[in-house]
């Protein structure tokens, strides 16, 4: 919090930014936190606190955006030691070049320490500060150094102006007056100064954006030289002496006539003091007096011999006498702390009634603001919900024109496909029959029941070819996940490829915690590659496999195959899809620690929803009840191998990955899939890293690493680190109010994403790596509520911390409804 006055009220300009920036007006700031070097040039970051007139700042946020912030580059003449977080400066500001962090910096000539029109307030826990704080030297502890002219502040009297001065070695103030040929102070009541003196308070959270220095509160107060001047001279307060011993001394001996030789005899001084008739002012004879007794008691004491101590310690007179002391000392005490705290008591009180009245008044002027904003908001509301609803009116038409077209393009295809049907069952059989009867005759074929009969009939066999892998047990890895992170980083620097660390982290981090992962980015950033090359760091490039989808692709047959009732046998499809989920489920079941990988290559050529239905529906249950079924009960003859497996399962150590790319040849996806998968995007490599050409296979050796080895990297999502867990709920909270809250199983996929990479990733990364590749591709910009939601989720996630999730969110809001996710990729 920045900012506030407390005292006497008046009316004080407001600044803007345009205003100082365009009139070169001067500003107080406060140095936020220590200095560091950058290239050579000193720099530091400034707080803003008030016109050097002043003037107050206005509205914080709108003036000094991001972080309330300024740069400052120093000079090479301020001392970098000078710089302190509290330290005053004044000076001028202008735009900064680059706005990442501070849209303005100081203007470099323009700074000095300190600032010459204003006094520093320094409060001290006492209710009556000595004026012997600028007598005896010893300072007031403090870290910095402050303004030149302080005023010292107890709970019940206030004492300046003092000059301050800052000492490095002990980390204190020096104070003393500011006439040293007449040293005095103004002593007022507290209560009275504040009432007749505005007081510019202000306090802030320094070294927030130091990541090397702790935390503190810095707190100042502050008022116009000039409005103190004023009420010295209308005669408030009373004046105290403020001499230092060393000052009253020699004020003393001078009044006596002694050279700088006879200084030191203190007894001819006081015999002489006496004499000195033309002492007449009152403070005068009050230093005089001072000086006395402190001689007496000095000599009094030096005469005090060793054994008149002993006799007086010991006597019982003294010893009662010293008891009396004592206690009625503590009454007085206690009276005096009874005392205190009453007055404390009253003036805590009246403090408080007078913040209500702050309170309430600032209450009323608040509700009175909201009031206006309120009916801003809600006109400015109405005019984006008729614009809004007269597009959603022209695309609702548009919408209907097509689904018109398309009702009258199925109904034309469902009385062709009705025809067809009906002549293939009215001569569907009879050409069957005569077909298997005439096919002996022609030589192509024999019967089925003859050809069974044979014995030199070859039909298929009753089980599968069992491929090599399935012949042996994977080792058990001897890696742990940073030493196959490195494997990875080889294999895919000798096979030619590059990628971002974290993008490479990312992907091995989503093949832990989830069954599908969807890979998305621009064309040639090796998409389809990466799970290659992913399979190859495991030691399982045979348990690889690449299904390439083709556009024409209408329903689950095209990648799994079918029943064919006339030959009575299953027809797996080409992709080879089922008899690698089938080696996957035996050896699971061996428990031979096999990984197996499949890459649907550009999977958005067809419509994902319709070729991959059954998987998506499958992919709902846990892993134990993934089944998938291919031939149903009854059918299906005792010679096929595939009647073994009428259900297989998707094994947990099956992993789906697809591949997509953006453009008018492929399908957006549908929330139903969004729901289910973890989109990635890779970012653009950097070519200039890259080798060459890949390497030979043979040049290469990898620690295979086996199931149960990988599948202990992930970590479940109660593991999550509870700042993250209240950040995602934050969000999920925002996005509620758009109907798109994460559910269970997306929330629960992010918090198992953020346990396993914690230790791979830093915590902000992931987060923000989570959160753009589960939550934001749900997002549709063309809810009347997504502006307000976006820009809650922008202070949730700023793009200086979340640079992923950041930029995508802004990208969406700027484009005003108009794009989704995926028309940014």
């Amino acid at each position: 919090m920045l900012g506030g006055a407390c005292g006497r009220p008046g009316d004080m300009d407001v600044l803007e930014i345009d205003d100082i920036l365009q009139d070169g007006i001067q500003l107080l700031f406060a140095a936020d936190q220590e200095p560091f070097e950058v290239s050579g040039a000193v720099f530091c970051v400034l707080v803003p606190l008030i016109g050097r007139e002043g003037q107050h700042l206005g509205d914080r946020d709108a003036n000094f955006p991001h972080r309330g912030r300024i740069w400052w580059m120093l000079r090479t003449d301020i001392r970098a030691k000078d710089v302190r977080p509290g330290t005053v400066w004044t000076g001028r500001i202008e735009s900064a070049p680059k706005q990442d962090k501070d849209v303005f910096q100081a203007v470099r000539s323009s700074v000095t320490a300190g600032a010459k029109d204003w006094i520093e307030v320094l409060d001290v826990d006492e209710r009556d500060p000595d004026p012997a704080y600028c007598c005896r030297g010893s300072g007031l502890p403090l870290a910095r150094q402050p303004l030149k002219v302080v005023l010292v502040r107890g709970s019940e009297y206030t004492y300046g102006p003092l000059l301050a001065t800052h000492r490095d070695a002990d980390d204190t103030v020096e104070l003393r007056a500011l006439n040293a040929g007449d040293p005095v102070v103004h002593r007022f009541r507290t209560a009275e100064l504040d009432a007749a003196l505005r007081v510019e308070r202000f306090q802030f959270e320094c070294n927030l954006h130091d990541p090397h220095a702790s935390v503190r509160r810095v707190r100042l107060a502050l008022v116009r030289a000039a409005a103190f001047k004023e009420v010295v001279d209308r005669g408030l307060g009373e004046t105290v002496d403020a001499q230092s011993e060393a000052q009253l001394v020699k004020w003393a001996l001078g009044l006596a006539g002694y050279t700088k030789a006879q200084s030191s005899q203190f007894r001819s001084a006081l015999e002489s003091l006496p004499m000195a008739a033309n002492v007449v002012d009152s403070r005068e004879r009050t230093r005089l007096d001072r000086f006395r007794r402190l001689c007496q008691d000095a000599e009094h004491v030096a005469t005090l011999g060793t054994d008149v101590a002993t006799a007086l310690a010991e006597s019982e007179p003294l010893r009662e006498l010293v008891q009396d002391r004592i206690t009625e000392v503590a009454r007085q005490q206690i009276e005096e702390q009874v005392r205190a705290a009453n007055d404390q008591i009253v003036r805590q009180t009246e403090q408080a009634r007078r913040n209500k009245e702050l309170a309430e008044s600032e209450l009323q002027r608040l509700e009175v603001e909201l009031e206006h904003r309120r009916r801003d908001l809600h006109e400015r509301f109405e005019a984006e919900h008729a614009d809004l609803l007269q597009s959603l009116d022209e695309r609702d038409a548009r919408l209907a024109e097509r689904e018109r077209e398309l009702e009258r393009k199925q109904r034309e295809l469902g009385e062709s496909l009705g025809a067809i049907v009906q002549d293939y069952r009215d001569h569907g059989d009879a050409i069957a029959r005569q077909v298997l009867t005439y096919l002996p005759f022609l030589g192509l074929g024999q019967p089925a029941a003859r050809r069974a009969a044979e014995p030199d009939a070859k039909p298929r066999g009753a089980g599968l070819p069992v491929p090599p892998w399935l012949e042996a047990r994977v080792e058990p890895a001897q890696v742990d996940q940073l030493a196959f992170l490195d494997q990875l980083r080889r294999v895919v620097e000798r096979r030619g490829y590059v990628f971002q660390d974290h993008d490479l982290v990312n992907f091995h981090v989503s093949m832990l915690v989830g069954a599908w992962t969807v890979v998305s980015g621009a064309t040639g950033v090796g998409k389809s590659s990466l799970p290659r090359l992913y399979a190859e760091a495991l030691g399982m490039a045979d348990r690889y496999l690449k299904v390439p989808v083709q556009p024409d692709w209408l329903d689950d047959r095209d990648v799994l195959g079918a029943y064919n009732s006339l030959s009575e046998r299953f027809e797996p499809a080409s992709s080879g899809l089922v008899e690698h989920l089938i080696h996957a489920e035996r050896d699971m079941r061996e428990q031979l620690g096999g990984i197996y990988l499949v890459c649907l290559d550009e999977m958005n050529l067809s419509r994902v929803e319709h070729y991959f239905a059954r998987f998506l529906s499958i992919l709902e249950d846990p892993p134990e009840r993934r089944r998938l079924t291919i031939l149903g009960r009854g059918v299906g003859s005792r010679s096929d191998p595939y009647t073994a497996h009428r259900e297989i399962a998707i094994a947990p150590n099956v992993r789906l990955i697809g591949t997509v790319n953006v453009d008018e040849t492929t399908h957006f996806f549908s929330p139903k899939v969004l729901d289910r998968a973890l989109l990635l995007t890779f970012e653009q490599p950097d070519l200039s890293r890259a080798v060459a050409a890949g390497q030979p296979a043979a040049e290469l050796v990898v620690e295979p690493v086996d199931l149960a080895t990988w599948s202990s990297w992930a970590r479940s999502p109660g593991e999550v680190d509870p700042a993250a867990r209240e950040l995602v709920l934050s969000l999920h909270d925002v996005l509620r109010g758009i109907q798109s809250g994460l559910g269970y199983r997306l929330r629960d996929r992010i918090f198992a994403f953020l346990a396993t990479a914690r230790g791979l990733l830093d915590d902000r990364r992931a987060l923000d790596l989570a959160f753009a590749q589960t939550a934001l591709p749900r997002l549709r910009t063309h809810h009347p509520g997504f502006t307000t939601a976006a820009e809650r989720l922008l202070r949730l996630l700023p793009e200086d911390r979340y640079p992923r999730s950041g930029r995508i969110l802004t990208a969406l809001k700027e484009s005003g409804g108009s794009h989704d996710f995926f028309q940014l990729l």
